[in-house]
């Protein structure tokens, strides 16, 4: 009779276990500084706590690991910094500021009356309601959801990453470039000169309800110092539409499709609370989608340039960023670990557009 032979033991990673405590241990501090000093809705200390966070996830992993996490990064946040200048700059081109276009196109979506001035009538109150607390949270998501997501897919994976910043800062520029050359204004700035009926601006009512005032402050110093007729194309619904995207992409099964009830969210909360018209947020989506479209095109056109003895099935290997910023940003993509390998590591794979 022969002994049956037990099954080695699997050992047991060190360096996971390593990881999986420091984040532990990052969150229970996260979660102190919170409830100490609030949500970080600003950008600064929110990049600084994904930054640090990407850091203890890369325990464990090849030392290149941590240098590419800070290049990438660099370049991520220089590009919204610049983005965030740009769009203070646009207000200086002195172009004519578009004001009633978009509340007669509006007027079509809205069946002969605009949507804003219709929900703003039914439902905004003298006293806030639980609607306006959902729209003051879905609002305030716009500064906080897409820098997680960034942060999350360049743990999971680093070419899910470039595909999402590439296309964010692409976004961001485009939609300066149209701020600069065609200013529009706002649904609360129109009822504000008398072009359309009574809207107010009032994203920061549901605060009220659940108390947390640091969130208001922030978004109302924020809305005093940005540009008041940067509202076609709506950033807010094309990054929640974008954040919808890159989610749906990784999730697998028909439950994918519920990510796009957020950027529904968004548009409706930036309708109701005077932020946009609705076709500013259509035109966001539209830029989104041509993006999309155009960006693989544009990075397999820039392989084939520099790459001409590549076979023309050759995957894209360009993150269909400037030039100056693709050359640092695509280097050695196939060399970044995922945490999901025995032992944390795992080659990366180019998922499908």
């Amino acid at each position: 009779m022969v002994d049956a032979v037990a099954p080695p033991r699997r050992r047991v990673n060190p360096w996971i276990v390593a990881r999986w405590m420091a984040f532990a241990a990052y969150f229970v501090v996260f979660v102190w500084f919170m409830g100490r000093t609030g949500i970080p809705f600003d950008r600064e200390r929110l990049l600084l706590w994904i930054v640090g966070g990407l850091v203890v996830v890369s325990i464990g992993r090849p030392w290149r690991t941590l240098p590419r996490m800070f290049l990438d990064w660099s370049i991520f946040i220089v590009g919204i910094t610049l983005y965030d200048f740009a769009r203070g700059a646009a207000r200086f081109v002195d172009a004519p500021i578009q004001v009633t276009p978009q509340a007669e196109v509006d007027k079509i979506f809205g069946l002969g009356q605009i949507p804003t001035v219709w929900l703003q009538e039914n439902f905004l109150h003298a006293k806030a309601h639980w609607w306006d607390a959902a729209a003051s949270i879905i609002y305030a998501t716009h500064f906080i959801l897409p820098f997680v997501v960034a942060g999350v897919l360049w743990a999971k994976d680093r070419v899910d990453w470039r595909w999402f910043a590439s296309r964010f800062l692409v976004l961001c520029f485009l939609g300066c470039v149209t701020y600069a050359i065609v200013p529009t204004a706002p649904p609360w700035y129109a009822s504000q000169i008398g072009e359309i009926g009574d809207v107010v601006r009032s994203t920061g009512r549901g605060w009220q309800i659940i108390h947390i005032n640091a969130a208001e402050t922030l978004i109302k110093k924020g809305q005093l110092v940005g540009n008041a007729f940067a509202a076609i194309p709506s950033l807010h619904a094309a990054w929640a539409a974008l954040v919808a995207t890159a989610v749906w992409r990784r999730v697998k099964g028909p439950v994918r499709w519920a990510v796009f009830v957020y950027p529904a969210a968004m548009a409706l909360t930036l309708v109701y609370t005077g932020e946009h018209y609705f076709i500013d947020a259509v035109v966001g989506w539209l830029y989104l989608a041509g993006i999309c479209f155009a960006l693989p095109r544009i990075e397999d056109a820039w392989r084939r340039w520099r790459h001409p003895e590549e076979p023309p099935d050759a995957e894209p290997a360009t993150s269909g960023l400037p030039s100056s910023a693709d050359a640092v940003m695509a280097a050695s993509v196939r060399d970044l670990p995922s945490a999901h390998a025995p032992g944390g590591h795992e080659p990366h794979t180019q998922p499908s557009a």
